[in-house]
């Protein structure tokens, strides 16, 4: 499975950038920077943020003088935060926090404006790939007993391709840009046939970016 979604992957990379690379008027460039992530589900308890991290490549072609075709290839770390605290009574049973951490390679396209040479927006639809899932466990179980584990899980309990729509907002001082994205995911993140359907149910990825780059081209 992961095989043929890195077989589509490579085709939707060749695709955009070899657009990119045949458009007289382009720019080429790379990022990175930090991302705050939530799985977005019905259970507000479960709605907390995690830190994560951002970076690849970009590429643009421009229409005309104000409008643009933005591709991308970018690495991010996506997921959530849960915390529990169970008590009976007045002993505390439970009490910790589960991050779980899913990275991903995500295509964007981006259609982009230009309010002006310094200033621009962009917002269009995305495709990520899962490369790998991970959960990081911190509790203290009955006041006395400590969990401390990191564990890499099988892609197989997850929906191995993620989508939905991005868009943000960025500052161009050439050939260095400073910019912020959100994007909301419309793809459920565990697979249904899976255990972690019961856990995390109908939960969708919410990712806010800020970043850093600089244009080669």
């Amino acid at each position: 499975m992961l095989r043929k979604h890195l077989k589509l992957l490579t085709l939707i990379i060749f695709l955009a950038f070899d657009t990119i690379s045949q458009a007289q008027e382009s720019g080429f460039g790379i990022k990175g920077g930090a991302s705050f992530s939530v799985l977005n589900t019905d259970d507000v308890e479960r709605n907390l943020w995690i830190l994560g991290f951002n970076g690849g490549f970009t590429g643009e072609f421009m229409v005309n003088e104000h409008l643009g075709i933005q591709s991308e290839i970018i690495y991010t770390v996506k997921g959530g935060k849960t915390t529990y605290n169970e008590s009976f009574l007045g002993l505390n049973i439970v009490d910790g926090v589960t991050n779980m951490r899913l990275s991903y390679i995500e295509v964007p396209m981006h259609l982009s404006f230009y309010l002006s040479d310094a200033f621009r927006t962009y917002a269009g639809p995305y495709i990520g790939f899962l490369m790998k899932s991970k959960v990081e466990t911190d509790a203290e179980i009955l006041q006395f007993v400590n969990v401390d584990d990191e564990e890499q899980i099988d892609n197989e309990y997850f929906n191995n391709v993620d989508y939905g729509v991005s868009g943000g907002v960025e500052f161009i001082l050439d050939p260095v840009f400073l910019g912020a994205k959100y994007s909301v995911g419309l793809q459920q993140v565990a697979n249904p046939d899976e255990p972690t359907n019961e856990i995390l149910g109908n939960a969708k990825n919410n990712t806010f970016q800020v970043y850093l780059g600089i244009y080669l081209k």
